[in-house]
Protein backbone atom coordinates (compact mmCIF):
# COMPACT_ATOMS: atom_id res chain seq x y z
CA UNK A 1 0.00 0.00 0.00
CA UNK A 2 1.23 3.60 -0.16
CA UNK A 3 -0.12 6.92 1.12
CA UNK A 4 1.29 10.13 -0.72
CA UNK A 5 0.10 13.95 -0.75
CA UNK A 6 -1.75 14.96 -4.06
CA UNK A 7 0.93 17.65 -4.41
CA UNK A 8 3.60 15.33 -6.16
CA UNK A 9 1.48 14.67 -8.97
CA UNK A 10 0.87 17.43 -11.85
CA UNK A 11 -1.41 14.25 -13.63
CA UNK A 12 -2.44 11.07 -13.88
CA UNK A 13 -0.47 8.52 -14.91
CA UNK A 14 -2.42 6.01 -17.05
CA UNK A 15 -1.16 1.93 -18.04
CA UNK A 16 0.57 1.58 -20.60
CA UNK A 17 1.06 5.66 -21.53
CA UNK A 18 4.07 6.14 -19.94
CA UNK A 19 8.01 6.37 -20.50
CA UNK A 20 10.35 7.06 -17.92
CA UNK A 21 10.69 10.76 -19.96
CA UNK A 22 6.69 11.41 -19.68
CA UNK A 23 6.97 10.01 -16.25
CA UNK A 24 9.28 12.97 -15.20
CA UNK A 25 6.88 15.37 -16.46
CA UNK A 26 4.38 13.96 -14.72
CA UNK A 27 5.93 13.94 -11.25
CA UNK A 28 6.31 17.43 -9.66
CA UNK A 29 9.44 19.22 -8.96
CA UNK A 30 9.32 19.19 -5.27
CA UNK A 31 8.78 15.08 -5.87
CA UNK A 32 13.18 14.31 -4.81
CA UNK A 33 10.70 13.05 -1.18
CA UNK A 34 12.59 10.14 0.15
CA UNK A 35 10.68 6.69 0.81
CA UNK A 36 9.84 4.97 3.44
CA UNK A 37 8.44 1.47 4.48
CA UNK A 38 6.66 0.52 8.05
CA UNK A 39 4.90 -2.39 9.03
CA UNK A 40 1.38 -1.39 10.56
CA UNK A 41 -1.91 -2.94 11.44
CA UNK A 42 -5.06 -2.35 10.18
CA UNK A 43 -6.11 -0.49 12.94
CA UNK A 44 -2.80 1.65 12.75
CA UNK A 45 -3.64 2.40 9.01
CA UNK A 46 -6.96 3.75 9.90
CA UNK A 47 -5.46 5.87 12.65
CA UNK A 48 -2.61 7.30 9.70
CA UNK A 49 -5.16 8.27 7.44
CA UNK A 50 -7.63 9.85 10.00
CA UNK A 51 -4.97 11.93 11.14
CA UNK A 52 -3.94 12.84 7.43
CA UNK A 53 -7.08 14.31 6.70
CA UNK A 54 -7.57 16.14 9.59
CA UNK A 55 -3.91 17.37 10.08
CA UNK A 56 -3.35 21.25 10.04
CA UNK A 57 -0.38 23.44 9.93
CA UNK A 58 0.87 26.29 8.32
CA UNK A 59 2.47 24.00 5.54
CA UNK A 60 -0.17 21.44 5.36
CA UNK A 61 -3.79 21.17 5.55
CA UNK A 62 -6.80 19.22 3.25
CA UNK A 63 -9.27 21.77 2.30
CA UNK A 64 -10.88 20.68 -1.15
CA UNK A 65 -11.32 17.32 -2.49
CA UNK A 66 -8.40 17.97 -4.77
CA UNK A 67 -5.80 18.39 -2.14
CA UNK A 68 -6.93 14.64 -0.88
CA UNK A 69 -4.11 12.44 -0.78
CA UNK A 70 -3.32 9.80 -3.28
CA UNK A 71 -3.62 6.06 -2.38
CA UNK A 72 -2.52 2.99 -3.73
CA UNK A 73 -3.67 -0.74 -2.52
CA UNK A 74 -6.58 0.52 -0.60
CA UNK A 75 -9.80 2.48 -1.24
CA UNK A 76 -10.39 5.62 1.39
CA UNK A 77 -14.31 6.69 1.99
CA UNK A 78 -14.49 10.23 3.04
CA UNK A 79 -17.46 12.56 4.13
CA UNK A 80 -16.92 16.01 2.97
CA UNK A 81 -17.99 17.92 6.30
CA UNK A 82 -18.70 21.80 6.64
CA UNK A 83 -14.92 21.87 7.99
CA UNK A 84 -12.73 19.59 5.84
CA UNK A 85 -13.54 15.53 5.34
CA UNK A 86 -13.76 12.72 7.74
CA UNK A 87 -12.53 9.22 6.97
CA UNK A 88 -15.58 6.88 7.12
CA UNK A 89 -14.02 3.72 6.26
CA UNK A 90 -10.69 2.12 4.46
CA UNK A 91 -11.69 -1.01 2.50
CA UNK A 92 -8.95 -3.40 0.50
CA UNK A 93 -10.60 -5.43 -2.36
CA UNK A 94 -13.72 -4.30 -1.61
CA UNK A 95 -13.79 -5.70 2.27
CA UNK A 96 -13.15 -3.45 5.37
CA UNK A 97 -9.97 -3.32 6.20
CA UNK A 98 -8.76 -5.78 8.81
CA UNK A 99 -7.82 -3.86 11.94
CA UNK A 100 -5.55 -6.68 13.38
CA UNK A 101 -3.39 -7.67 9.92
CA UNK A 102 0.02 -6.03 9.12
CA UNK A 103 0.15 -4.09 6.20
CA UNK A 104 3.52 -3.08 4.41
CA UNK A 105 2.72 1.30 3.01
CA UNK A 106 4.87 3.43 1.53
CA UNK A 107 4.98 7.00 2.62
CA UNK A 108 6.72 10.36 2.14
CA UNK A 109 8.32 12.66 4.28
CA UNK A 110 4.98 14.24 4.81
CA UNK A 111 2.67 10.89 5.73
CA UNK A 112 5.78 9.95 7.77
CA UNK A 113 5.82 12.65 9.94
CA UNK A 114 1.88 12.09 10.54
CA UNK A 115 2.70 8.69 11.24
CA UNK A 116 5.09 9.76 13.87
CA UNK A 117 2.86 12.27 15.39
CA UNK A 118 0.52 8.97 16.74
CA UNK A 119 3.10 6.25 16.74
CA UNK A 120 6.26 8.11 18.04
CA UNK A 121 7.92 4.61 18.56
CA UNK A 122 6.83 3.19 15.20
CA UNK A 123 9.93 2.00 13.40
CA UNK A 124 10.45 3.58 9.96
CA UNK A 125 12.85 2.35 7.34
CA UNK A 126 14.12 4.62 4.57
CA UNK A 127 14.44 2.71 1.62
CA UNK A 128 18.09 3.83 0.37
CA UNK A 129 18.39 6.16 -1.32
CA UNK A 130 15.26 5.94 -3.54
CA UNK A 131 13.16 9.17 -3.90
CA UNK A 132 9.36 8.96 -5.49
CA UNK A 133 10.57 10.47 -8.38
CA UNK A 134 13.31 8.09 -8.84
CA UNK A 135 11.97 5.15 -7.80
CA UNK A 136 8.80 5.86 -10.58
CA UNK A 137 11.36 6.38 -13.20
CA UNK A 138 13.62 3.70 -12.63
CA UNK A 139 10.35 1.18 -12.43
CA UNK A 140 9.65 2.93 -15.93
CA UNK A 141 13.65 2.20 -17.15
CA UNK A 142 12.90 -0.90 -16.91
CA UNK A 143 9.91 -1.47 -18.79
CA UNK A 144 7.02 -1.56 -16.13
CA UNK A 145 4.06 0.15 -16.09
CA UNK A 146 1.47 1.18 -13.21
CA UNK A 147 -1.44 -0.20 -12.95
CA UNK A 148 -4.57 0.88 -14.19
CA UNK A 149 -6.04 3.39 -12.32
CA UNK A 150 -8.48 2.76 -9.30
CA UNK A 151 -11.05 4.60 -7.57
CA UNK A 152 -8.91 4.57 -4.74
CA UNK A 153 -10.62 7.65 -3.01
CA UNK A 154 -14.56 8.04 -2.53
CA UNK A 155 -16.26 11.63 -1.40
CA UNK A 156 -19.77 11.40 0.36
CA UNK A 157 -21.62 14.25 1.04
Amino acid sequence: MALTPYYYYTSSIYKGECTSSRVGLMIAKNSDTPLYLVKINGEQVYELVKKYLTETDENFYVTTKYELPIASGMKIIVKNEENGFSLKDITINDKKIDTEKEYSILLTDTTKSILKKINPKCAIEQIGDTTLSSAWIAAMSNGQQPSAPEDYIEVEK
